[in-house]
């Protein structure tokens, strides 16, 4: 997974509103938002498409580990 940040890219935007700024936690790859940007017309789309992304992400881990808490084995 390769990972770049400089504020001064359309890349690096998305990375800064997303704070996606360190690699050793990062949540995308850098194809992943050129991937976005590219979809969504630019870096201010693929912001908001990557916030979206991330909330589903969250949405799902919380999903997941409410089902899981209170089962009984």
């Amino acid at each position: 997974m390769s990972f770049t940040y400089s504020p001064t890219t359309d890349r690096g935007r998305v990375r800064l509103r997303l704070s996606d700024t360190r690699a050793e936690r990062a949540a995308f790859s850098d194809e992943e938002i050129d991937a976005l940007i590219t979809d969504e017309g630019g870096w201010a789309g693929a912001t908001i498409a990557g916030a979206r992304i991330l909330m589903a992400d969250r949405a799902r881990f919380a999903r997941v580990y409410s089902n899981t808490e209170g089962s009984v084995d």
